[in-house]
């Protein structure tokens, strides 16, 4: 067998019309002395050395401040305790731009029915949730007082506004003023999972319509949870008989929603839980429901037939729509609903309401469905509660301030760089909080 060529040697017989890309570090038995690291300095650097950082911390970083990151990385979390909670005394006028933590009762409400999934995560990242008072909060309070001694059928409203303008945040504040001012809350998170046949239905003759118990005990559970004093202290004004099941008048609230109550009477026990609260006036009550465009669309549940079930046709549906249209009304309270543009459901009544038309099948040719005037009948005897599409200075100086308390942002920030990002989002409320967050220069 031939002798194996080295690599000097295939070097001289193979031509090549560059030199060959190979390391000419000669060999040495004494050892090696790297170059020195270079120096990160200027005012682009993510993480300066900190001012009398000793010697030590210098070198477990390695020269080029790999400690002072993990010791920002591994900082305590921040003491939020002094921030005031969001309470009615403290929502003003001087208050717009100020940051509001939300109190213990709104938290646990929150856990209770649930909230947008967007919010969830915002929330998580801080021990104590908090929110940026904007001039649509002190709308949305008065609007509360002044409804928390009339009809309902007098007070609903839709909140509208640009995708990420905060209408989502604006109904979790209104919730909160709500609770603290002795309101009863019925929310929703989303409209969505009554009409997309996630749970199951069943057709009621008795009712001609299709039933939802499942879902119905589902909403049972998390309202009671939501209002366990007030369900506590409310009394039933009649006699319920729920197949063998009765209800004696002057029962609690909360006995009627959750004692013996299975999934075929949680319709009817529901829809008399919604009666009740709609005769007493103790407690003002607030429905509120967020990614509410679905109820306006057909569903996604099909009948015998494989039809497409209108959501009027759907119990928890038609028996929210009720309270929205003022066909049922709280003798005190109000209704508040908020649209998602997000979302994948889409409904064409919605839209014309908001005036988009462009998105609308304006044509004469395109159809619409058959229920299309029932729902912009629906929603047309609703007022529009406007989300400004931006933030006032105030209002983003203040989510500067709260992401700072949470530490989304690390470094102060400058005169320039808050110009910079507001004008750069246009003031949007969802895009200036997440160029703070993701900047490279923060």
């Amino acid at each position: 067998m031939a002798a194996r060529l080295s690599t000097s040697q295939l070097a001289r017989v193979i031509p090549c019309s560059r030199p060959l890309l190979v390391a000419t570090r000669p060999l040495s038995s004494s050892a090696s002395r790297p170059a020195p690291p270079k120096k990160i300095g200027g005012k682009n650097v993510l993480w300066g050395k900190k001012k009398g950082a000793t010697g030590e911390e210098d070198a477990s970083a390695g020269g080029q401040g790999l400690g002072n990151v993990l010791d920002e990385v591994t900082l305590p979390a921040p003491d939020l305790s002094s921030l005031t909670v969001l309470q009615p005394e403290t929502l003003t006028a001087d208050a717009v731009g100020d940051v509001r933590a939300f109190s213990t009762a709104t938290l646990a409400t929150f856990k209770a029915v649930g909230i947008p999934p967007l919010l969830e995560k915002e929330f998580s990242f801080s021990r104590r949730p908090a929110t940026v008072v904007r001039g649509a909060t002190l709308e949305a309070s008065s609007i509360l007082d002044a409804s928390k001694k009339s009809s309902s059928k007098d007070s609903r409203h839709v909140i509208t506004g640009p995708a990420g303008s905060g209408k989502s945040v604006l109904l979790l504040q209104t919730l909160a003023y709500a609770q603290a001012t002795g309101w009863v809350v019925l929310y929703l998170p989303s409209a969505t999972p009554a009409l997309n046949s996630s749970t199951p239905h069943v057709y009621s003759s008795t009712q001609a319509l299709f039933d939802q118990p499942a879902l119905s005990l589902q909403l049972l559970s998390k309202f009671t949870a939501a209002n366990k004093v007030a369900f506590k202290a409310l009394r039933t004004r009649q006699e319920w008989t729920f197949g063998d099941r009765v209800v004696k008048a002057g029962t609690g609230l909360d006995e009627l929603a959750t004692k013996s109550v299975d999934e075929k009477s949680a319709t009817s026990v529901l829809e008399a839980l919604f009666d009740e609260l709609a005769a007493q006036k103790t407690h003002p009550v607030l429905l509120g429901i967020d990614d509410s465009q679905a109820l306006f669309a057909t569903s996604s549940y099909v009948d015998p037939s494989y039809e497409a079930v209108e959501s009027f046709s759907l119990t928890v549906p038609r028996l929210l729509l009720e309270y929205i249209s003022g066909v049922k009304a709280f003798t005190t309270g109000s209704v508040m609903i908020a649209p998602s543009l997000l979302s994948t459901r889409k409904s064409p009544a919605m839209t014309r309401f908001l005036g988009d038309e462009k998105s609308t099948a304006s044509s004469a040719y395109t159809p619409v469905g058959t229920s299309f005037d029932t729902y912009t009948e629906i929603l047309s005897g609703l007022k529009q509660l406007a989300v400004p599409p931006r933030l006032e200075r105030k209002e983003a100086v203040g989510v500067v301030r709260m992401l700072q308390g949470w530490r989304g942002v690390r470094e102060i920030v400058s005169d320039q760089t808050f110009l910079e990002r507001y004008v750069a989002t246009d003031g949007s409320p969802r895009h200036f909080r997440r160029s703070l967050e993701k900047s490279v220069e923060l």
